[in-house]
C-alpha cells in the first residue's frame, strides 16, 4: 500500500474522531444548559451500560477483522490489521475506563 493510501485513510479517519469530538462537545453543552439533574445511581447505571456497550463493540470489530482476514476479498491485510487492532484497542479502553469511572465510590 502506497504511503498516499495510507495517509488519505488516517485523514478520513482524523475527520470522523474530529466529527465525534465536536458532536460530544454540543451534547454537553446542551445537557448543561438544559441543567438535567441525574441521581448517583442512575449515573453510575449508565457509565456501566456505556462500558458493556464499548466491550461488546470492542469485541464484534475483532470479529469483523478476523472474518474480513479470512474471507479473500481485494483489501490490503496489514492496513486491515492496523486499522482494526487500532480501533479494537481504542474502543476496548474506553470501555474499562468507563468501567473503572462506573465502579467509583463517588459519582
Amino acid at each position: 500500500m502506497s504511503r498516499r493510501k495510507i495517509s488519505e485513510s488516517l485523514w478520513r479517519f482524523g475527520d470522523f474522531v474530529v466529527i465525534l469530538q465536536l458532536l460530544l462537545r454540543e451534547t454537553l453543552q446542551m445537557a448543561r444548559r438544559i441543567r438535567i439533574k441525574i441521581n448517583s445511581t442512575i449515573k453510575k447505571r449508565t457509565i456501566l451500560k456505556a462500558s458493556d456497550y464499548c466491550l461488546d463493540i470492542s469485541k464484534l470489530i475483532l470479529a469483523g477483522v478476523v472474518i474480513a482476514g479470512v474471507v479473500d476479498l481485494n483489501t490490503d491485510k496489514t492496513m486491515l490489521l492496523f486499522a482494526g487492532a487500532f480501533a479494537v484497542v481504542a474502543i476496548g479502553l474506553l470501555g474499562f475506563f468507563f468501567y473503572i469511572l462506573g465502579n467509583q465510590s463517588k459519582l
